[in-house]
C-alpha cells in the first residue's frame, strides 16, 4: 500500500471515529420537549360541594405572579427547564416550577417547594389545607405554569387553619 493510501485511510478512519462519537452523544438525548400551548381560558378559583365540601382553582400564572382566594395564596417563584434532558427514565427530564403558598391576610409564607412533572406529593401538603396540586403544563421557555389546586376542606376549616397562632400542622382528611 502506498504512503498516500495509508495517509488517506488514516484520515478517513479519524473522520469516521469523530462522526461516530458525535452521533452517539447526540442519540442518547432526546430533542427538547415540545412546549405546551397556553390555555386561552381557565376556571380560576371556585368553591364546590359535590360529594364533599371543598374548593379548587385552575390557574395559569407567569413567573413572579401570584393570586389568592382570600384563604390561601399561591405565587410562582420560578419556572425552570429540565435538569437533564438525557435522563429519560427519571425526573431529570421534566420541567420544574418553584411555588410559594401563603396566607393572603398577612403574606405569611406557609411553604415553598419545587414541583416536577405532573405535581408529585410535597411536604407542603402537611403545612397547608390542600389535597393536591396537579401540574397541567409548564412552559419553561415562556416562563408560565398551568396548574390545579384542590382542597376537600370547607372554607370554614381553611379559615380556622389560617387564623391559628402559631401555624400548626394541618390535619389530613
Amino acid at each position: 500500500m502506498s504512503e498516500w493510501n495509508r495517509s488517506w485511510s488514516a484520515k478517513l478512519l479519524n473522520v469516521f471515529l469523530v462522526a461516530s462519537v458525535v452521533l452517539a452523544l447526540n442519540c442518547c438525548c432526546p430533542p427538547d420537549r415540545p412546549q405546551p400551548i397556553r390555555p386561552s381560558s381557565v376556571t380560576g378559583w371556585k368553591y364546590f360541594d359535590i360529594r364533599r365540601k371543598g374548593s379548587e382553582a385552575e390557574l395559569v400564572l407567569n413567573k413572579g405572579e401570584s393570586t389568592d382566594n382570600g384563604q390561601i395564596g399561591v405565587e410562582v417563584l420560578d419556572v425552570l427547564p429540565p435538569l437533564d434532558k438525557c435522563d429519560v427514565n427519571g425526573y431529570g427530564h421534566f420541567p420544574r416550577v418553584n411555588l410559594r403558598l401563603f396566607n393572603p391576610a398577612n403574606r405569611e409564607v406557609l411553604c415553598e417547594d419545587e414541583w416536577i412533572g405532573s405535581g408529585l406529593d410535597s411536604e407542603c401538603f402537611r403545612k397547608v389545607p390542600l389535597e393536591t396540586l396537579r401540574l397541567l403544563g409548564i412552559n419553561y421557555k415562556e416562563r408560565w405554569v398551568h396548574f390545579k389546586l384542590e382542597s376537600p376542606l370547607s372554607e370554614d376549616k381553611v379559615r380556622r387553619y389560617l387564623s391559628a397562632q402559631p401555624p400548626a400542622e394541618f390535619p389530613q382528611p
